[in-house]
């Protein structure tokens, strides 16, 4: 039982530090190592052992996933730079200079892959396609 603990005690900030930085605005590390009592350095060096990378890419991982999440929900809002602030971006310009330093493509691209496609970021076929023509 006491190494189940251990276990738990070494993995429990980092779960707590994806809790605390997947919010909307999230803490600091310092506010998750005060949470949590581990120092910022653990927090940093445990984050990058659980996760691959620090507290701070984490966060803007944690909220590209949360705008992918809330595109594909049915609460989605209604135009993209609205779903940029619900998801905790400050404008679509926000979201945008994220998607492409993250994911090196545009929101609209990104996007695409959203079976509703509510932004109406999939270009329309050619009118020759749409009605089974063959295109030469």
């Amino acid at each position: 039982m006491l190494v189940v603990d251990e276990w738990l005690h070494e993995r429990a900030p980092a779960g707590q530090v994806a809790d605390t930085l997947g919010r909307v605005r999230p803490s600091p590390v310092h506010g998750v190592a005060r949470s949590t009592g581990v120092s910022e350095r653990q927090i940093r060096r445990r984050c990058r052992e659980a996760f691959g990378y620090g507290p701070a890419v984490l966060a803007r991982m944690l909220r590209l996933q949360r705008t992918l999440h809330l595109a594909r929900s049915r609460q989605r809002p209604s135009r993209l730079a609205d779903l940029a602030v619900a998801a905790g971006y400050f404008d679509q310009q926000h979201l945008a200079h994220e998607v492409r330093a993250i994911a090196g493509t545009t929101p609209s691209a990104l996007l695409a892959v959203v079976p509703s496609d509510p932004y109406k970021t999939r270009r329309a076929a050619p009118r020759a396609q749409m009605i089974g023509e063959e295109v030469s």
